[in-house]
This record gives C-alpha cells, structure tokens and sequence, in this order.
C-alpha cells in the first residue's frame, strides 16, 4: 500500500488530507497503517478484486463514494459510426488563448462537473469542489500541460487538459453543448493521444456516476481494464 499526503488539498478543500492507494495483494492488517495515518479527509483507493480490504475499512467508519473504472484503447480501434464521424469532423481542437481560459474558469465555477465525489459530499461546498478543478488544471499548467478548447461554428463548446507527457487528465463540454451528440469529443480525443503515444494503456477514466459516459466509451470500442473502489472518512 501506498501512503501519500495529498498536500494539494489543503489548498483546494483547505483540509489536511492522505490517500491510500491499497495493492491487489494487500490483507486487512493494512487497516492498521491507515489508522495510524488519518489526517482530516481521507480517501482509500481499492483493487475491486480485493475484497478483504473492501471489508475491513467499512468497520472503521470509511463510506462508499465510487468507484473508479479505467478504459484503454489500441491504435486503429476507434469505432465511430457515420453520425459520430461527422460531429468529429466539424468540430476544431485548438489552443486556448487568456480569453478563452477566463471562459473556462467561470464554467468550472458554475458547476461544469457535478458529479464527483467532492461535489456530492455533504460536508464539501460547490465552492470547494469547483476550486479542486482548478487547482487540478493550475498544476498541470506549472507543469507544462496545455489548454485546448472544442470549437463549433466558431463557438467553444468545451475544453480537454493534456499534461506534458500527452495524457487527457481532464476534459468536459459547456452546458450549452450537453446535447447534440458532442460528447464524442471526449473519447476521441484520448485516442488520438493513443495514437500519437503508440501505447495502450487505461487512459479513459470514468466514475460510476457517470453511465453515459461509460456507454460511449465502450461503444467506441475501449476496453475496461480494471476497477478500483473509493471510500473516504472525514475527521
């Protein structure tokens, strides 16, 4: 198991907080470490195979949040029908310029993604989980990442985060863009990351809050790979 200081959120949540990362071939003694490392939020990231830790964290007073499903996908494989194909082809990937990351930012605060965990915890404010997101993207940006936006017609319609080592850390489409079928943006973008990397590796992360998503993941032909199961406790 690893024990990591998730540092990072005691500028976001403003709480001290740890992430376990629990191995496939952990027992319930690891419990114990857990114990002794709690800080003021805690989060226990599972294998779904391992049971056992599953089990044991529940009697200590850790909660069910989601679960975390991770999807890969080989060069060639991308499977979009004659609609999706077209949506793709109308759609521009550019660079966002200081204007277009204002815009981003004021997405974000009004609740661009509300489906996560921090988001429907109780005891975070929407306030918290939107400034998550944006320390998320600030980091990655300090690190070299890019900004892209989906352009139609002219119009941003939603944007992709690519960290400096070419992975899609976060993507997600603007209100005004949740129907028409443009969600297969998302996915395509991942894969043609895939393509240029050559590698196959879980690169689609999709929360179990999120069956749409899910679907059109498979439908275009990425593969679940594994599971991981997430409870937090609050001190």
């Amino acid at each position: 198991m690893k024990v990591i200081d998730a540092y990072w959120e005691k500028r976001n949540l403003g709480v001290d907080a740890v992430e376990f990362e629990v191995d496939e071939t952990d027992t319930a003694s690891v419990v114990e470490e857990i114990l002794a490392n709690e800080k003021q939020y805690n989060v226990v990231k599972i294998p779904s195979r391992n049971t056992e830790v599953t089990q044991a964290v529940q009697q200590y007073g850790y909660r069910f949040a989601e679960v975390m499903n991770y999807f890969a996908i080989s060069p060639g494989e991308l499977k979009l029908n004659r609609i999706q194909q077209r949506i793709v082809d109308s759609i521009e990937i550019l660079e966002m310029n200081n204007t277009d990351i204002d815009e981003l930012h004021k997405e974000i605060n009004n609740n661009l993604f509300d489906t996560d965990r921090i988001y429907c915890d109780p005891l975070f404010t929407k306030e918290q989980a939107a400034n998550r997101y944006w320390g998320w993207i600030s980091d990655e940006q300090s690190r070299g990442g890019k900004l892209l936006k989906y352009v139609y017609k002219q119009d941003a319609i939603g944007f992709a985060g690519v960290s400096r080592n070419k992975t899609c850390y976060l993507s997600g489409l603007y209100p005004k863009a949740k129907r028409g079928g443009f969600g297969v943006i998302i996915p395509y973008i991942i894969y043609q990351l895939v393509q240029e990397s050559g590698k196959r590796e879980p690169l689609g992360i999709v929360s179990s809050t999120n069956v749409s998503v899910w679907r059109l993941y498979e439908q275009l032909g990425f593969a679940l790979e594994h599971m991981e199961y997430i409870f937090i406790k609050h001190n």
